[in-house]
Formats: C-alpha cells, sequence, structure tokens
C-alpha cells in the first residue's frame, strides 16, 4: 500500500518497471489513477477510475501468475488491472513531481 503526498494538482506515476532506473517508456503504471501506461510510454490510456487525491492510500496486487498488477484506491473503493505484464523482473516505480512523497505504508 502506498500513500501519496501531493502539493500541487499534478500528481505522480506509480506502478512497475521492466528496469531498475526506469522512464515512462518501461512503466506499467498509474498517471494521478485516472490514466495508466501499459509498457512503451506512448500507450497512455484511461484507466476509468477517479484522479487520486492528497493523502489517498493505493493498494497495489502484483499477481506473478496471472501477470497483473491491480490498483485500489481504498478512499474511493475504485479498481483498475494492468494485463499483460512481461516476464521477468519487475521493479517498483515512482515518478513524482518536486515536493511530493509516496509513503510505503
Amino acid at each position: 500500500k502506498v500513500k501519496v503526498h501531493y502539493t500541487g494538482e499534478y500528481t505522480g506515476i506509480i506502478g512497475v518497471s521492466t528496469k531498475p532506473i526506469p522512464g515512462q517508456r518501461h512503466s506499467y503504471s498509474w498517471y494521478g489513477g485516472d490514466d495508466k501506461y501499459t509498457g512503451d510510454g506512448s500507450n497512455c490510456k484511461p484507466s476509468g477510475v477517479s484522479r487520486w487525491m492528497n493523502d489517498d492510500v493505493i493498494q497495489f496486487d502484483l499477481d506473478c501468475d496471472n501477470h497483473t498488477l491491480t490498483m485500489t484506491n481504498l478512499r474511493t473503493q475504485e479498481t483498475d488491472v494492468i494485463q499483460g505484464l512481461p516476464k521477468g523482473q519487475l521493479f517498483p516505480y515512482f515518478g513524482l513531481l518536486k515536493g511530493d512523497s509516496a509513503e510505503i505504508v
């Protein structure tokens, strides 16, 4: 679970990456909750859930057997799933703006 802390209107990117020092193009992640990236960075699409707010707690469930990453906003109970994660190593990915933070809870 990750608690997000934002100082402005823009939220960060949180998910997993195929590289230890990632860029968006290697990530399977959510940008503020309401957009998601799946693999190459140019593949951004709406997630169908509301934008995260300051102090939201976001739960991430990684299912390596089914190659999925599920994100649940515990405030709204909204859930979204990224399917088709690649086999191999995955690394936590936090793309935050200056002054923002993510706390593992």
